[in-house]
């Protein structure tokens, strides 16, 4: 487990994947949101992966028409993460976190640095909710 922490890198089985996980995250997730960036987050109380967080990340047709604007912002947004996931998994209690990034529509093109503000003030909304139950 420590090795994984160390390693500022985004796995494959860190990655959500298949219905599943969206249909609960739609269904059970709690929904924040600022600016641009929304975030669905579900909290397990017990971990099963080996992972403490599990992301994904999604930007829509209709927040950015074209391909490439879709593409550049969802790279911010894996890159944002991947750069502070050390810090997110060190605050996280015990538990497992599912977290689905997702790009909404800007008027003007954001910063890395921006993008990683706003997840991080996401992502200590969605900490401060799992800690509550």
């Amino acid at each position: 487990m420590e090795s994984h922490i160390s390693r500022a890198t985004l796995q494959k089985a860190e990655r959500l994947r298949g219905q599943r996980p969206f249909q609960l995250l739609r269904q059970l997730g709690s929904t924040h949101q600022e600016g641009p960036l929304r975030v669905r987050a579900l909290f397990f109380q017990v971990r099963v992966e080996p992972y403490p967080i599990r992301v994904a990340f999604s930007v829509t047709r209709r927040a950015y028409r074209k391909a490439h604007d879709r593409n550049r912002f969802r790279r911010l947004l894996r890159e944002a993460y991947r750069r502070q996931k050390n810090d997110f998994w060190a605050a996280l209690p015990k538990g497992e976190l599912w977290l689905w990034w997702q790009g909404e529509s800007t008027s003007s093109p954001l910063s890395l640095a921006a993008v990683q503000e706003l997840m991080k003030r996401l992502f200590w909304q969605v900490l401060r909710q799992c800690t509550t139950f």
